[in-house]
């Protein structure tokens, strides 16, 4: 059996040269002048001669500089704000690490500007734009994918610092904050094959998403590590929300050779899927087996989702410790964090309600996973 592995990991990636946001220096290098100069162009200072302070004004024209940038930067002042932005605040898991954020900013005597991408690109750009021209402390950032790249990049440039959360971003050096996902996805499978199931689906969110690429993959190493080769149809992805869950999973539950069981790569998934089968009458547990990602209490009437339960609040709690290191100078090599995930068995994968559940590993031997406990409820 090939071992699944959690670990905490530093991780350093190659940046390319991009322009970044305005700074003084780029205002004074076009001008021809130093940076004081330009402080006292922007100040009004009569320390400076005409044809200067028209060259200096041309530049912060052709530049588009926010002069308000300026003094707080040569002084070291910090604006006391710091943004940020989540692909979709409809999701719980992203709420949870909105307050494990706010928990700790707070406590700083940080402001946090929130922002919600709704899991587009173009919004996203727009967001990191406006935060950038404002110049905050810093940016801690649940990125859509890899479109996120140049913008924060940019940012990186200007001096602003960034703490990725969930998914990380290619090209980029920063600290990344995220749950453990190939192992409890890989945990998740392997429990569905020990109740027997052989043809097991997979809705797994939005193929730009990190996490979500993560989860797919232990998910594809479970099932060929028991013999089995992914089937590909079998596989569906698309937006994290309920919706998409409902319309991937009836489009699944209604071939001729369905899955009998399903693993969603969120909990809005799950709920989705269970929508499906409940239209098309089929019991959930006994028709169909359903796990999922993300502990979040369902609704009267629906069985209790056996999950990966991330630790989303102290996913938030830690992104925002990171980001204050790096605002008071700390300048150490980035590092990826995982946290433990724990799989929490209860009904909805066709164990006992009561609690007396199967081990994930059970039928296989020993836990291969070193990154994610396993609980029955």
């Amino acid at each position: 059996m090939r071992p699944v592995t959690n670990m905490t990991k530093k991780r350093r990636t190659r940046s390319r040269p991009l322009p970044g946001l305005v700074t003084a220096a780029q205002v004074a290098e076009r001008a021809g002048v130093s940076k004081m100069t330009v402080s006292r162009v922007v100040n009004g200072s009569k320390r400076v001669t005409d044809e200067t302070r028209r060259a200096v004004k041309t530049a912060i024209k052709e530049l588009g500089f926010v002069p308000s940038q300026l003094a707080r930067r040569l002084t070291g002042r910090r604006l006391g704000v710091v943004a940020l932005l989540v692909p979709d605040l409809a999701n719980p898991f992203f709420t949870q690490v909105i307050h494990g954020c706010e928990d700790v900013m707070r406590d700083a005597g940080f402001t946090i500007l929130l922002g919600n991408s709704g899991e587009a690109p173009h919004r996203e750009k727009s967001f990191l734009e406006t935060v950038g021209a404002l110049q905050v402390d810093g940016v801690i950032l649940g990125a859509t994918g890899d479109a996120a790249t140049a913008a924060v990049q940019r940012l990186q440039r200007a001096g602003i610092a960034v703490v990725l959360i969930d998914r990380s971003v290619a090209d980029v050096d920063a600290d990344l904050v995220v749950g453990a996902a190939v192992t409890p996805a890989y945990l998740l499978t392997q429990h569905l094959l020990g109740h027997g199931h052989r043809r097991i689906a997979m809705v797994g969110g939005s193929p730009e998403a990190s996490t979500s690429r993560d989860r797919i993959r232990g998910y594809r190493d479970a099932l060929r590590d028991h013999g089995i080769e992914p089937d590909e149809r079998l596989i569906m992805g698309g937006a994290f929300t309920r919706e998409v869950g409902k319309t991937t999973g009836a489009a699944l539950l209604v071939a001729p050779d369905r899955p009998t069981a399903i693993v969603a790569a969120n909990s809005l998934l799950a709920f989705g899927v269970i929508d499906a089968a409940l239209d098309l009458d089929l019991r959930v547990a006994k028709d169909l087996a359903v796990v999922s990602f993300d502990d979040v209490e369902v609704t009267a009437g629906r069985p209790f989702l056996t999950c990966a339960d991330q630790p989303a609040e102290e996913v938030g709690r830690i992104a925002a410790v990171r980001l204050l290191k790096r605002l008071n100078g700390d300048e150490s090599p980035a590092e990826t964090i995982v946290l433990d995930t724990q799989v929490r068995i209860r009904a909805s994968c066709g164990c006992d309600p009561g609690g007396r559940s199967t081990d994930p590993s059970a039928a296989f031997g020993e836990n291969p996973a070193t990154g994610s406990q396993l609980a029955g409820e």
